[in-house]
């Protein structure tokens, strides 16, 4: 049976050895109500876990995430909404997909490695901004090799507001440039 997280959890690393359940609990009973505390080792690795602290509401997720960098008999802890026992079954799922080449709604994970509540909102938000962000990006090739930004930024000025350039060069030393515009329509334009 596979351990499901609740929809307000927190997970917390870098522990000492020496922190329990009751420890865990007065250092962030202050960010809400604890309804759950559990200690997991990370997947191959016996002697070293992590906690996961599952809170009555999402303001314990937010206060607890705040609360990162701090230390816990000693030991800074480092607080995530994602669960570090899940980042090798991610990573083994991933090159699963990339070998298939069927849909990728085909295969899926483990209820346990799949993003809930407060994590799945983030993953939902930084997807769309990764979205907005390639939807406003023009790739520039068949530069010359003294071409430099201020000449970019003049040139791409007459199709919008710029707000970033990333020069670099390519597997065949041909440089290029990705162009950021603050708006949709120039990145269409161009």
């Amino acid at each position: 049976m596979a351990i499901v997280a609740s929809r307000n959890t927190i997970f917390i690393k870098h522990l000492s050895p020496a922190v329990s359940e009751r420890v865990l609990r007065q250092t962030f009973q202050q960010c809400d109500e604890i309804e759950q505390v559990q200690f997991r080792a990370f997947p191959g690795r016996s002697i070293e876990y992590y906690a996961q602290i599952d809170f009555k509401s999402s303001r314990g997720v937010i206060e607890g995430h705040r609360m990162s960098g701090t230390p816990i008999l000693g030991v800074a802890c480092q607080v995530s909404i994602m669960d570090p026992g899940s980042a090798d079954l991610l990573r083994r799922v991933h090159d699963v997909q990339k070998a298939q080449a069927g849909p990728q709604e085909d295969l899926r994970a483990p209820s346990m490695a799949e993003p809930q509540g407060v994590q799945l909102e983030y993953m939902r938000r930084y997807k769309e901004q990764m979205e907005a962000k390639r939807m406003k990006t023009v790739h520039c090739a068949g530069l010359a090799e003294d071409d430099d930004e201020e000449g970019l930024r003049h040139l791409c000025k007459q199709f919008g507001e710029v707000e970033a350039i990333r020069m670099d060069k390519d597997g065949d030393g041909k440089p290029f440039a990705l162009i950021e515009f603050k708006e949709y329509v120039p990145a269409r334009t161009a």
